[in-house]
């Protein structure tokens, strides 16, 4: 979406901790007279980031919305909403792509199946089995890949409702910092909405068009990998 490599046009600051993450946002909450330092997730972004992630990238998300909030950071996760503009061709692409996978995972497990039942046969030479052998680890490769890729887009359509279950059932405590936002198109607007009229310090988001929209409203958290356990550090703009 918008300006293809954004980021690149932007100051930016490398190697920041999560320390001093949170003195940032602490500061940028003070200069807008605020006691209420306010951080928003992108989380379908962080979602197919963490696509891969164990147990799951719900569960990697509420532990990073955990971690900011407490340190005092009030911290709503966003998700997109079930309208997309039609002109949104990333979401039509991605959605057909999951199809063509869904289609071709069908098709390469009938192949791979009938390679398994060759490989059982007694007829078979030394080399015969072995490229047999090769083919069929192969076409699991594919297979799992394929499968993987449609795991993870039903996933993003059913990410909503995951992280308001995760949500609601936090520690009471928790709930006072941690709250949950589906957006009525994309979570986009609803960051850069809180941006504009001074709601929030910062954004985990990958987006290079919030600062275009936004200024110098906008802190943009991205290219990192989670704090928790390995204290990793992250980029902003």
């Amino acid at each position: 979406m918008g300006l293809a490599s954004g980021g690149q046009m932007l100051y930016s600051a490398q190697g920041i901790t999560h320390d001093g993450l949170l003195t940032i946002v602490r500061h940028r909450a003070a200069a807008r007279e605020s006691t209420e330092p306010s951080i928003y997730f992108d989380c379908n972004w962080l979602a197919m980031k963490w696509a891969k992630a164990s147990p799951t990238p719900v569960t990697k998300i509420i532990q990073l919305a955990t971690a900011f909030a407490l340190n005092g950071v009030y911290v709503t996760l966003t998700v997109d909403g079930k309208l997309r503009h039609h002109s949104k061709k990333a979401t039509i692409n991605r959605d057909a792509a999951a199809e063509q996978a869904r289609y071709d995972s069908i098709l390469s497990r009938a192949k791979l199946q009938g390679l398994v039942q060759q490989s059982r046969s007694g007829t078979l030479s030394e080399n015969e089995q072995e490229e047999l052998k090769n083919k069929i680890e192969s076409l699991e490769k594919k297979v799992q890949s394929k499968e993987d890729r449609v795991r993870q887009r039903g996933m993003i359509r059913n990410l909503s409702e995951a992280l308001q279950e995760a949500t609601s059932s936090l520690d009471p405590d928790l709930l006072k910092f941690i709250k949950f936002v589906e957006a009525k198109t994309q979570a986009d607007c609803v960051i850069c909405h809180a941006a504009v009229h001074d709601f929030c310090d910062a954004a985990v988001a990958n987006d290079g068009d919030f600062p275009m929209v936004a200024g110098d409203k906008m802190l943009l958290i991205n290219n990192f990998c989670s704090w928790y356990p390995t204290q990793q550090s992250c980029r902003c703009h």
